[in-house]
């Protein structure tokens, strides 16, 4: 974009000069209008790469994408915590409901090839755990791993019950 205001700006001030150089006459207004027309030109050509998808509108400017949203990795990193931090309650507050109360949720993380974070493993430790009398005969592990998956998206080998990878 910057290319085309400085061919815009140039042939502004070409047209000024031819303007105030030329005496009045057929001349003047031929070159005037052949100047107009460059600059009609200039604006079309930068329209359409821009229409086109040529280039990204980021390009267009010079303030990083980082300043542009106005978010640093240390807020993307507080945002993170608090979004697995819930999802932990999630899991945690799913077991209660179906009768299983006491159980740990904590995460593993990884980052992927873009350098986003997300859950490598889920640990639950069922040491403190304790089945309502409602719930009856019921098996832990397949409502833990079914818990997480519905918060989590992560295999079923990712979740280590007890130190044993849910299988």
């Amino acid at each position: 974009m910057s290319g085309v205001l400085i061919s815009i700006t140039a042939i502004s001030l070409i047209s000024i000069l031819a303007e105030a150089l030329l005496t009045e006459g057929q001349t003047k207004k031929y070159i005037q209008g052949i100047l107009s027309l460059a600059i009609v030109l200039v604006f079309l050509a930068g329209i359409t790469a821009l229409v086109k998808g040529n280039k990204n509108f980021e390009d267009y400017i010079d303030i990083p994408k980082q300043e542009l949203v106005g978010v640093n990795s240390d807020t993307l990193t507080k945002l993170e915590q608090s979004r697995y931090n819930l999802a932990q309650k999630s899991i945690e507050s799913l077991l209660e409901k179906q009768g299983i109360e006491g159980v740990k949720i904590t995460f593993s993380f990884g980052y992927n090839e873009t350098g986003n974070i997300f859950v490598q493993n889920i640990y639950a430790d069922t040491s403190s755990s304790v089945i309502n009398s409602n719930s009856g005969n019921i098996n832990i592990n397949d409502k833990i791993v079914d818990a997480c998956q519905s918060v989590v998206n992560i295999n079923k080998e990712g979740i280590i019950i007890d130190g044993k990878v849910a299988v």
